[in-house]
């Protein structure tokens, strides 16, 4: 992976959560592997520490273990460097096994591609302000192979709803990420971020997605750290 514009925040600085794609793609494979061949697995928890913030253009690679399946499922640990070595992210996936292969797996069917390369990530997303919230509009080009939301788009698009809504403080990155997916998000997503601290240094807050039929589709628990800059 190969971050460019569409991976930057409206300021230039690079948006952490963009890497949830690529670490769900590659972690969920390191249990996959494992699976029964008439099985596939969804994501039920991720968590995440950012240690840099990776050049535009610089490529990326991805690497994990697992490090535990059964049959209801597995999870895996994995690293995110850059064309250096340097860690960038350190990731812990959790995932279940659920019966069926993904039609769209057997038939090699990719998601349509965008049509207008987005000059940010905000952009990418299309996340839109309605009073203290946030919606989601449900794309084609963003969903899994089960059809519904990807777990590591809707990864990104909390932590975005999170500091588009000012609970991350000026001066702070995006230190850490714990998200956990509770039920399938499909339609349009309702997201809601409520600051639990706010310090100095350190900031934290929690960003819940909801579906359209009002239950939870995800949540998550973010840290935010000063940059000492």
């Amino acid at each position: 992976m190969a971050p460019g514009p569409w991976s930057r925040e409206r300021d230039g600085r690079f948006a952490a959560g963009i890497l949830g794609v690529l670490a769900d793609n590659v972690l969920a494979q390191a249990v996959l592997a494992h699976r029964h061949p008439d099985m596939w697995a969804v994501t039920t928890e991720f968590a995440f520490d950012f240690f840099s913030s990776p050049v535009e253009g610089q490529e990326l690679t991805a690497s994990a273990t697992a490090l535990v399946v059964d049959a209801g499922g597995g999870g895996s640990h994995g690293r995110i460097t850059d064309e250096g070595g340097g860690a960038v992210a350190d990731v812990t996936f959790w995932g279940r096994f659920v019966e069926g292969v993904p039609q769209a797996v057997v038939d090699q069917h990719r998601a349509p591609s965008l049509e207008v390369r987005p000059g940010s990530l905000a952009e990418l997303l299309g996340l839109e302000r309605d009073g203290d919230q946030m919606v989601f509009r449900e794309r084609g080009e963003l969903v899994n192979p089960l059809g519904i939301m990807h777990g590591g788009v809707l990864f990104p698009t909390l932590e975005r709803a999170a500091v588009e809504l000012g609970a991350r403080p000026e001066g702070m990155v995006t230190a850490s990420m714990r998200i956990n997916y509770l039920r399938p998000a499909s339609g349009d997503i309702l997201i809601a971020v409520r600051q639990i601290h706010r310090g100095r240094t350190f900031a934290s807050a929690e960003a819940t997605a909801l579906r359209p039929d009002g239950k939870v589709a995800a949540w998550a628990l973010l840290t935010f750290r000063s940059t000492g800059r």
